[in-house]
C-alpha cells in the first residue's frame, strides 16, 4: 500500500466501497468483504428514491456487523448510468474537461446543467454491440475511441444525504463498465479551488481555536493547582492563629454572658426587697402609740411594702406615713385604708377604747438612690 495511502486511513479512517446493483449491496471495509441483500422496497434501483430510509437500514445492518463508516465511495451499476462510445481526436485532459462542459449535451439524453459526466479513452472497443453502450457509427482517419459516462445529478444528490445520514465523508461516485470492472472516473462535483482555500482556511483556523483552548485550558488547570498549593501554605500557618481566634471567640462570648447574667441579677435585686434596712428604717420612723401587725413585701413592677398596724388614732398613723418618706429608704408612703377598732382587751393607751387600724404603702427606694429622690 502507498504510504501516502496508509498515513491518510489511518487519519481520517479506512475507506469504504459500497458496490450497488439492482438486489443487494456488497460492503468492502477493509479486509472484510460483505454481501447483503436489499428489502423488497429497495430493489430495481428504488433505493435513490428514499435515501434517509436506505441510510436507517444500511445503518442497523452494519452495527450488527460493527462496521463503522467514516469516509465511503459509491460505484453504481453501468444500469444507472448513460454510457457511450465516442470517435473524437485525441484529446488531453484539460481539452476533454472543456469538451464535457460544452459539447457533451450533444450526447447525453438529459438537460444541460442537470448530469455529471466524465469522458476517458477506450482502447480496448469492447462496449461495440453492447446493449448497455450506445454506439457511434463511422469513423474518420486519426479518431480515437472514447467512452463518455453520464450521470444525472438527482442521482449524486441522493448518494450524497444517504453518506450524510451514515454521519460519513463521500470521496467518489463511479460506475462499473459492463465487464464489471470498475471505471477509473469520479463523478462528484469538483471544488473550486477558492471553495478548497476556504475549506482548509476554516479547517485550520478550527484547529489553531482548538489548540489555543486545549493550551488555555492547560495553563488555567496549572494555574489553579498553584493557587490551590498556596491556599493550603496559607491555611496551614494560620493554624496556630486559628486556635488564638477560636479561644478568644470562646472569652468574648463568656464575657458577654457574664454581663447578661449581671444584668439579670441586678435587675432581680432591684425588684426584690431587702428586709433588714428596710425593718431597721421601720422601726425608726414607728411613732409611740403605734404597733404593727404584718409587713408584706410585693415585687410587681416597682417593689413596695405593705404595712398593717394600729394607732392611738388617725394622726400617729399619718405621723408614720411622714417619717417613712423623709427617710431615704422610701417613697411615696401613704395610708391605704384606715378604721376605726374596738379592742376586746386592755390596750396600749390604758381606757380600753377604741383604736385606729390602717394599711400603709411605700414605695422601696433602690440602694444608692436615695439622696436623689
Amino acid at each position: 500500500m502507498d504510504k501516502k495511502i496508509y498515513i491518510l486511513n489511518r487519519i481520517l479512517g479506512e475507506e469504504t466501497s459500497l458496490f450497488t446493483d439492482e438486489t443487494k449491496i456488497r460492503v468492502c471495509h477493509g479486509k472484510s468483504r460483505h454481501e447483503i441483500e436489499f428489502p423488497k422496497t429497495f430493489c430495481n434501483f428504488n433505493y435513490l428514491n428514499h435515501p434517509e430510509e436506505m441510510a436507517g437500514w444500511l445503518q442497523a445492518v452494519l452495527e450488527e456487523k460493527h462496521i463503522r463508516i467514516r469516509r465511503c465511495r459509491f460505484v453504481l451499476d453501468c444500469r444507472q448510468a448513460y454510457l457511450q462510445q465516442i470517435r473524437l481526436p485525441d484529446l488531453s485532459p484539460e481539452t476533454r474537461e472543456k469538451w464535457i462542459r460544452w459539447e457533451s449535451s450533444r450526447y447525453v439524453p438529459f438537460e444541460p446543467g442537470t448530469y455529471r459526466a466524465a469522458l476517458l479513452p477506450w482502447e480496448d472497443g469492447t462496449g461495440e454491440g453492447t446493449p448497455e453502450i450506445s454506439w457511434q457509427e463511422g469513423e474518420e482517419p486519426g479518431e480515437k475511441l472514447f467512452l463518455l459516462a453520464a450521470l444525472p445529478r438527482e442521482t449524486v444528490d441522493a448518494l450524497t444525504r444517504w453518506a450524510d445520514m451514515l454521519q460519513a465523508r463521500l470521496t467518489a461516485v463511479t460506475v462499473k463498465e459492463p465487464g464489471g470492472t470498475e471505471m477509473p472516473v469520479n463523478l462528484l462535483p469538483g471544488v473550486e479551488w477558492k471553495q478548497k482555500t476556504v475549506i482548509w482556511g476554516y479547517k485550520g483556523l478550527t484547529a489553531i481555536c482548538v489548540a489555543a483552548s486545549l493550551v488555555l485550558s492547560a495553563h488555567s488547570a496549572f494555574g489553579w493547582y498553584r493557587q490551590r498549593q498556596a491556599l493550603q501554605e496559607i491555611s496551614r500557618q494560620l493554624v496556630p492563629y486559628a486556635a488564638v481566634k477560636k479561644e478568644y471567640g470562646e472569652e468574648v462570648q463568656l464575657d458577654r454572658q457574664i454581663r447578661e447574667y449581671s444584668k439579670a441579677l441586678q435587675t432581680i435585686a432591684e425588684k426584690s426587697v431587702v428586709w433588714v434596712p428596710v425593718l431597721s428604717a421601720v422601726a425608726e420612723s414607728l411613732p409611740e402609740d403605734c404597733w404593727l401587725e404584718e409587713i408584706r413585701g410585693k415585687q410587681d413592677g416597682i417593689p413596695e411594702i405593705e404595712i398593717r398596724g394600729c394607732a392611738a388614732d388617725l394622726s400617729r398613723s399619718r405621723q408614720f406615713a411622714d417619717r417613712l418618706n423623709d427617710s431615704n429608704g422610701f417613697s411615696r408612703a401613704r395610708i391605704g385604708e384606715s378604721r376605726e377598732k374596738n379592742l376586746s382587751q386592755t390596750s396600749r393607751n390604758g381606757d380600753g377604747g377604741a383604736v385606729t387600724s390602717f394599711v400603709l404603702k411605700a414605695g422601696l427606694v433602690p440602694e444608692g438612690k436615695g439622696d436623689a429622690r
